[in-house]
């Protein structure tokens, strides 16, 4: 009997670059207060860096969870599996020494009602993107200053 994959809502990847390579416990910490507010559920995680004498290394989602006391809700208690060892040696090839890049899979369970209700309604999703905070204050400042710009003229 072939087991049936559970019913998910989007799902995102991200990657986050840690320059000094301190990934803390706060990240997770957070996460898991996302999980709490069934906000997120995070499906894989894990943290990619590169020790000062030039090795690659990796934490997968039970080295990381091992590192504070944090309690991220998996599907069914287990992860999906979703990175791998590969995806670890892809990721770090061009970090330079001291620094991390933490990649997350995550479930959008905020949006997994509006996902039925597009699919409902004879919807699809044909692409989503998400804009980094930083780029959107630039793009808002520089519209507000060209707004009074214009004003003054």
């Amino acid at each position: 009997m072939t087991e049936e994959a559970p019913a998910l809502g989007p799902v995102e990847f991200v990657i986050v670059h840690f320059e000094q390579g301190k990934f803390e416990g706060s990240v997770l910490n957070e996460l898991a207060a996302l999980e709490k507010k069934e906000i997120v559920r995070v499906l894989d995680l894990m943290a990619v860096y590169r020790t000062v004498d030039g090795e690659l290394a990796y934490l997968d989602y039970r080295g990381l969870a091992d590192l504070g006391d944090v309690d991220l809700g998996i599907i069914d208690g287990d992860l999906l599996d979703l990175l791998s060892e590969d995806d670890a040696a892809a990721l770090g090839a061009d970090l330079e020494p001291g620094e991390t890049i933490g990649v997350l899979v995550v479930e959008d369970i905020w949006a997994k009602n509006l996902q039925t209700a597009i699919g409902g309604a004879g919807g699809r999703l044909v692409e989503a993107s998400r804009v980094p905070a930083d780029v959107v204050a630039a793009a808002l400042e520089y519209h507000l200053a060209n707004k009074e710009l214009a004003a003054e003229a």
